[in-house]
């Protein structure tokens, strides 16, 4: 008797997904993840020549999963995507439930641990955001972020600098689509320093190995950042003056600690004390922990494609769609 599993593409995926929900569902991830009712061992990130191959294997209750990315910073240059994946679901007996598009399930899933930081971390009554970084991760960003507040006023800043209209008229079709009735105006900046200026949230979704914000001390108070970039323990995003008395820096979990260079590089340099790194969870029973300059650096975990791609791997034999491989 053959068996078969289904294959999600990357526009089977987008018809699927809901931002509200899905940031719910990241939500519920977390906590899933301090319950311990799941094992996420560490990504193995394996580098050579300017590529590399990371595997992050994850187990819960519900399935097993492994997803495998290549990231090459360098395709950035070339107008194509930094980052494509696969990623593959398990029953608990270990038999394949479902192949998906790695790419398409990191960009949602990251964009979903964004909106998140962006609801726990901002006032309801944000209207300015800015982003750092106008590529296909950027671009979820701004999606999800715009499902959670009412934003008024986008600032984009790209470098290398690039037409951004192609960028500005899709994410404005999609908010539609989404049912994100509201009028948007785009600002295309000439330096991150009149993004920082003039955004109340900050968004850096780059591949950058050196800090893309202006080192200028005092400029971040009363500021969200949202660093979902960059996450090798030698590269950094946010520079030195984000991080001062007022600063409350948020992460996923402990392994940020030792992955990321805008935790790790500052945490050595005692820019960045570890009383003030708190888990974004804890946010929402204890409010005190924000601060003038909130933070949070996402460095993802497999647990999210787990549950996201569960999820929609459910929604889609429901529906009946995807594409059934035979094994």
């Amino acid at each position: 008797m053959n068996k078969s599993f289904l294959f999600l593409n990357r526009q089977t995926i987008l018809s699927l997904f809901n931002p509200p929900h899905l940031i719910q569902l990241i939500e519920q991830t977390l906590y899933s993840f301090n319950s311990l009712n799941c094992f996420v061992p560490n990504r193995l990130t394996s580098s050579f020549n300017n590529h590399s191959i990371i595997t992050m294997p994850v187990f819960s209750s519900q399935c097993l999963g492994c997803k495998v990315l290549t990231m090459t910073p360098n395709n950035i240059y070339h107008h194509i995507p930094s980052i494509f994946g696969l990623m593959i679901l398990f029953d608990t007996n270990g038999f394949p439930l479902c192949l998906l598009d790695g790419s398409t399930l990191t960009s949602i899933r990251t964009g979903g641990i964004g909106g998140l930081a962006i609801d726990l971390l901002t006032p309801q009554n944000v209207d300015s955001i800015g982003l750092i970084g106008c590529g296909v991760q950027g671009y979820y960003q701004l999606l999800f972020a715009c499902s959670i507040r009412k934003f008024s006023t986008i600032y984009l800043f790209n470098f290398p600098e690039i037409d951004l209209s192609s960028f500005i008229l899709k994410l404005s079709n999609d908010l539609l689509l989404h049912n994100i009735h509201r009028h948007i105006h785009f600002v295309v900046c000439s330096s991150s320093t009149d993004v920082v200026l003039n955004s109340q949230v900050i968004i850096t979704a780059t591949t950058s190995s050196k800090p893309v914000l202006p080192d200028t001390p005092l400029l971040y108070l009363d500021k969200t950042i949202i660093a979902i970039g960059s996450y090798l323990p030698t590269s950094r995003e946010l520079p030195d003056a984000v991080f001062n008395e007022e600063t409350s820096m948020f992460i996923e979990m402990d392994y940020a600690k030792k992955e990321s260079g805008d935790i790790l590089i500052p945490l050595k340099s005692k820019k960045l004390s570890e009383e003030n790194i708190h888990y974004l969870i804890d946010v929402k029973r204890n409010k005190s922990l924000k601060r003038r300059t909130n933070i949070f650096k996402s460095v993802g975990m497999a647990l999210y494609d787990n549950i996201v791609g569960y999820d929609l791997y459910r929604h889609a034999k429901e529906k009946n769609i995807g594409e059934e491989l035979i094994l």
